[in-house]
């Protein structure tokens, strides 16, 4: 192995999406090399950092194996980093260096997870524990630094991590969890967003928008599929989806990406808002007001762009929810007196 290109790549690949000649030299690097022992934490750093990003560049060139000789760098960088903050005077770069490793660590265990189709539940399950050990180290700690630049990407991981494991056990503690991750993840963007050094072209709220729409409307129908929750736990979810889709409905009339994206979230706001007539039944003249609204936009949405043809099905849904809707006040005795 020439040291001196391994060297070279690192340094020009790192944080980059490494081209094809430089991940080769980086694959071989790790055929060659069961252990880093003796080597500086930095020059983990860096190839760790590198390798990662060689894997999700193209995940065919790894396998097993290799991913497990990567993950055993990590253990050894974050040792060496935590050794080094033992004893030489409570290094604070030393304590970044292990709890960027270890960030690092839970973000390669979670993609892992999410990409190699050979693993079984059991080992999806442990890496997945094991990434939310990490992260539930970490995260605070990083919080209390200030370390957002560093902790956005991490917020990502966490909210993917704890849904992950979320979908193995079923424990509404573990949907807060998620929840409270995109709530974070968002903030962070925000402090970030109003920083003057950080870069703004780098920043997505939009999609940290979508992502916590998507969980907490994923959730909702996890409970709602399964029935055995309670009506304060559906109404408590049903509202987060509502609203958690209503927030995102601005980024998306800002930045369209499709009529079918804008089209599926008004009629799922009909939807959402009709559900929480069900819930919420001292408001319910509000959801009903709200879910009709929703479905009214939807339909001329539809008729504006000249796409009825396009999408029968919610047109369908839509034009039933107003009727069934339109019979709420009747049905009410309060609402009549």
């Amino acid at each position: 192995m020439d040291r001196s290109a391994l060297e070279r790549v690192l340094t020009e690949q790192y944080g980059n999406s490494p081209d094809p000649a430089s991940r080769r030299i980086v694959i071989d690097f790790l055929l060659e090399t069961p252990s880093l022992a003796g080597e500086d934490v930095h020059f983990i750093k860096k190839l760790t950092k590198v390798a990662e990003s060689s894997y999700r560049e193209a995940p065919a060139e790894f396998n097993l194996h290799l991913l497990d000789r990567l993950l055993t760098y990590h253990d050894e960088g974050i040792r060496l980093a935590e050794d080094s903050y033992e004893r030489y005077g409570k290094s604070p770069n030393a304590q970044k260096l292990a709890l960027h490793l270890k960030g690092h660590k839970a973000t390669l265990l979670s993609f892992i997870v999410h990409r190699e189709a050979a693993l079984t539940q059991a080992q999806r399950h442990e890496l997945t524990a094991a990434a939310d050990e990490l992260l539930e180290e970490i995260v605070p700690v990083m919080f209390t630094n200030r370390d957002y630049s560093t902790l956005r990407p991490l917020m990502e991981t966490m909210c993917n991590v704890s849904f992950a494991l979320y979908q193995y056990n079923q424990d509404l503690d573990l949907a807060e969890r998620v929840y409270r991750a995109t709530v974070g993840s968002i903030a962070i963007t925000r402090l970030l967003m109003g920083s003057p050094s950080s870069n703004k072209h780098e920043l997505y709220p939009k999609k940290d928008f979508e992502r916590k729409m998507t969980l907490a409307s994923n959730i909702y129908k996890s409970l709602r599929r399964e029935g055995n929750h309670s009506p304060e736990a559906l109404a408590t979810w049903a509202r987060r989806a509502y609203y958690s889709t209503l927030d995102y409905l601005p980024l998306e009339n800002r930045e369209p990406e499709s009529p079918k994206s804008k089209a599926d979230i008004l009629v799922t706001l009909g939807i959402l808002a009709e559900d929480m007539i069900e819930f919420d039944s001292k408001n319910f003249v509000s959801w009903r007001d709200r879910s009709r609204q929703h479905y009214q936009e939807f339909l001329q949405f539809v008729e504006q762009e000249r796409l009825i043809n396009s999408f029968p099905k919610l047109i369908k849904t839509a034009q039933v929810g107003i009727k069934i809707t339109s019979g709420y006040f009747d049905l009410n005795p309060e609402e009549s007196t």
